[in-house]
């Protein structure tokens, strides 16, 4: 049996388990079944470690994080870091942040859960982005969080709870033998070395 989280609590209604955390004093509902179930987790998780921080900061054993107010303001410090800039995929990076930008932009870190997210996903499908491509623009979205919460740039309940990646894969079908045989044929020879090598 899965150990019972103190200020996650659950009704079920008509087969279905809705959840809820207990933050800041308050119920909060966080979806419903295993889904819900985690996010509850790690809402209540969340909760916790900032109290735990305010309690440092409060007896002075830490210094308040710095605090950025909207995602440009993080995302903008994650690219002006040397570190960053002298990656080999910095370009890469910076085309895909672009449309991170466009979406989300000037909304604050607290109104950034998982739902918007999943809103971001679902406008970039209706502009008609490949699945793969959405996935490494949400997990550039995940790497600056997750950049920013270990440099003390931000609080832990300012990360959303989840990331979606979905990782759909259409592979490509594999080639017959006469195929293979129908190509070296007409192909030069330099050609025809790739395709050995490839198969």
């Amino acid at each position: 049996m899965a150990r019972k989280i103190k200020g996650v609590t659950c009704i079920t209604r008509n087969g279905a388990t809705y959840w809820y955390a207990r933050v800041d004093g308050r119920r909060k509902y966080c979806g419903k079944d295993d889904k819900g179930k985690k996010l509850a987790e790690i809402a209540r998780k969340k909760w916790e470690v900032r109290q735990y921080e305010n309690r440092e900061i409060s007896v002075g054993v830490k210094k308040k994080k710095t605090a950025f107010k909207t995602f440009n303001d993080l995302c903008n410090w994650y690219f002006e870091r040397p570190k960053v800039q002298q990656q080999k995929i910095y370009k890469s990076k910076l085309s895909k942040v672009k449309h991170l930008f466009k979406f989300f932009g000037e909304r604050k870190l607290q109104d950034i859960d998982s739902d918007e997210i999943d809103r971001y996903r679902t406008k970039r499908e209706g502009e008609g982005a490949a699945s793969g491509t959405i996935d490494q623009e949400i997990k550039l979205l995940r790497t600056i969080y997750y950049t920013g919460r270990k440099y003390r740039k931000i609080h832990a309940d300012l990360v959303p709870g989840t990331f979606d990646i979905r990782g759909e894969k259409n592979p490509r079908r594999a080639i017959t033998k006469d195929e293979y045989e129908a190509l070296l044929k007409h192909s030069d020879s330099d050609f025809q070395d790739v395709l050995v090598c490839a198969i």
